[in-house]
């Protein structure tokens, strides 16, 4: 059912809040389904999604008052991601500059990679930065560091100015930090993602990340960089290297990303359901009467434990539906609402993936419900019903 809203939602490619909103009710009319049966929406921070009086959303609550709406964990994570201070910022455009002025012409391109091969290098190219692909910084900022050395030599010859900012210690240094920030930022990204992800996962995750970064800023202030490992090795190859410049900058960072993870995350408290997590544990909890004494019946079974142990969460809670409904309820009522927008992601990505230039039609509904869908296509059945074609 996923998969057909999903290919609906693809297919209609619109963007306003109304658009949106027709396509959900082609979704809901098509499948038979009541509006009842929608108890959350998650979006991006899109204005027609969010926007009060023509937003898809506020459309939304018209027929499903009491809907939950959540906003994307992955896009919030994204949003916190873009604050680099203007010291950090200006390091990340000079960083681009550099790789454009290599790969935007394919001459040069070639005689970059021709030096990469000649030296051993263990890259031949450079990455291009692609804004709307979140992940794409860390890996642009961390090849253009690995190849560096090679860069330098290219630019000596072919681009005087950016070759002596290439040659600056301290901006390398600064270089070399972003590309171990953005490499931690991009692994919360990815575990953020994924079909089975929950907001009390999600939360959790972010929650780490969120005292690592306390962690991280007591650290610099001791000019202490070992959780920083391409940093930690470029300083401990330049001795003479004026730290304090560097140190001075990324503790500005830590503490903007501190404030602006604390913004966008850490007004959402979930500790009282913690129980959810893990029924057998002891935990604070919000529950009262009758599923107060559910939860103490069900922490007592030991069977339950096992099976706790073997099933995924949601599973769990939808199999002790009948002797424990009130609390499983609760549960699902917590688990079901998306904690990202991962799979309409992933949708878009099949997408793209099949809109190639070597495609002569458009019309890729069979092909998008296969990418979509989690059953695992039987090819030699379905080639088995087509004729074939060989040359003559």
């Amino acid at each position: 059912m996923i998969e057909d809203f999903m290919f609906c939602h693809q297919m209609q490619c619109r963007t306003t809040g109304l658009d949106v909103f027709n396509v959900l009710c082609d979704f809901f009319s098509q499948s038979e389904l009541s509006w009842e049966r929608c108890v959350a929406i998650c979006t991006d921070g899109a204005a027609s999604m969010t926007g009060k009086h023509s937003g898809a959303v506020a459309r939304i609550r018209e027929k499903v008052p009491n809907i939950i709406q959540t906003h994307c964990m992955i896009h919030r994570e994204a949003l916190v991601a873009k604050h680099l201070g203007k010291s950090l910022s200006d390091v990340l455009s000079l960083c681009v500059k550099v790789i454009n002025s290599i790969k935007a012409r394919p001459l040069q391109s070639r005689m970059f990679s021709k030096l990469c091969d000649e030296l051993g290098s263990e890259h031949s190219s450079l990455l291009l930065h692609t804004e709307v692909r979140w992940l794409s910084r860390g890996k642009i900022v961390e090849r253009l560091f690995e190849l560096r050395e090679e860069v330098l030599i290219f630019l000596r010859a072919h681009n005087a100015d950016l070759a002596s900012l290439v040659a600056d210690e301290i901006w390398l240094g600064k270089l070399a930090y972003l590309a171990d920030i953005f490499n931690l930022l991009n692994q919360l990204n990815l575990s953020l993602q994924g079909r089975d992800a929950n907001i009390l996962h999600s939360q959790n995750k972010i929650t780490a990340f969120t005292k690592k970064l306390n962690i991280w800023k007591m650290r610099i202030n001791e000019n202490v960089v070992d959780m920083f490992p391409v940093l930690c090795d470029y300083i401990a190859n330049k001795p003479l290297i004026n730290t304090d410049l560097i140190f001075s900058d990324i503790q500005q960072h830590l503490e903007l990303l501190s404030v602006h993870f604390t913004k966008y995350f850490l007004k959402e408290t979930y500790e009282n359901f913690d129980w959810i997590l893990n029924p057998f544990v002891v935990a604070k909890t919000d529950l009262s009467g009758r599923k107060e004494e559910e939860l103490a019946e069900l922490s007592s079974d030991r069977t339950l434990m096992i099976s706790f142990n073997q099933k995924p969460l949601a599973s769990f809670w939808l199999s002790v539906a009948n002797e424990y409904p009130l609390l499983s309820q609760k549960a699902t009522q917590m688990l079901l609402p998306f904690a990202t927008t991962y799979m309409c992601e992933t949708a878009f990505s099949a997408l793209t993936n099949m809109k190639t230039k070597y495609r002569s039609r458009l019309i890729i509904d069979s092909e998008l419900r296969v990418c979509l869908s989690q059953i695992t296509p039987r090819i030699d059945k379905l080639c088995s019903k087509k004729q074939s074609h060989p040359s003559h």
